[in-house]
């Protein structure tokens, strides 16, 4: 028989460990406080040992908070966003309670904690503790960082063209892209040469060259190439290349687009 643990349970379990170890560890700091007392011979009084033990009890509400906020991002945080989420939350817990100590020993103590000495005694007596305490809510949220599947940005792809409709006049011609020898810019236009004609086009040299597949090379920013249509290529020894069409036509290779062009001479191309 096999046992399954269901998520909402697991969940509570986290919780219920969470507020017991909180009211554990403020029992201890209480038990702390009195024992001193007693040894150094002072008078123990359990409602201000209570209050300055409190922010261990304060981490139950931020810990909720820092699984609930994680686990509602739409990107799966890595370990190293984790860390600074959790440094974060100590941060807000340290400011949190200076400000509460001062707001309740304002209202309802006859003297009053002030929320600069607040926050310069926790980080002077309690740095190492908070520090202590937030490794803990590193661990609290590592099993949601594991546990929570990576999210995808997903965009329509579009399928390279297959065919070109080139409009003269009142005439619209179908072009097969496997025709197609090169391309060149004629603002405000672009000139196709396929089957030995040239064919004008209202479209951008990027814009057509985003809807082309892997056959077609940028060789200039005024021209790309049909590979399967390159009979040679030569140096012309200053990083730039002449490229032999197989209709005649000469067209120059950039030197800053000969990387791309002989990565994509190198492979396999469907006819």
């Amino acid at each position: 028989m096999a046992w399954v643990i269901h998520p909402s349970k697991l969940s509570m379990s986290h919780q219920r460990m969470v507020v017991i170890s909180a009211s554990v560890m403020t029992g201890f700091m209480m038990l702390q406080d009195l024992l001193t007392a007693r040894r150094m011979g002072y008078s123990f009084y359990w409602n201000e040992s209570l209050l300055f033990s409190a922010y261990w009890l304060l981490a139950i509400p931020i810990f909720f908070m820092a699984r609930r906020w994680v686990k509602q991002r739409e990107q799966r945080p890595s370990r190293t966003d984790l860390a600074g989420i959790s440094i974060l939350w100590m941060l807000v817990h340290m400011f949190t309670y200076a400000i509460g100590l001062w707001l309740f020993s304002m209202i309802f103590m006859d003297h009053t904690y002030h929320f600069k000495h607040n926050l310069y005694y926790t980080l002077s007596a309690d740095l190492v503790k908070y520090l202590l305490i937030y490794l803990g809510l590193y661990f609290y949220l590592l099993p949601i960082v594991k546990r929570q599947p990576p999210t995808f940005n997903l965009q329509p792809v579009s399928l390279p063209l297959t065919t070109l409709l080139v409009t003269q006049g009142k005439t619209s011609i179908p072009i097969p892209v496997s025709s197609i020898s090169y391309i060149q810019t004629a603002d405000p236009y672009i000139a196709i040469h396929a089957d030995g004609k040239k064919h004008l086009l209202a479209q951008s040299l990027s814009g057509i060259m985003d809807q082309l597949d892997s056959r077609f090379v940028r060789i200039h920013r005024s021209a790309i190439v049909n590979i399967q249509s390159v009979s040679k290529w030569t140096s012309r020894g200053n990083g730039d290349y002449d490229l032999l069409m197989s209709d005649g036509t000469l067209l120059r290779l950039s030197r800053n687009y000969a990387q791309a062009f002989r990565e994509a001479m190198e492979k396999p191309h469907s006819p």
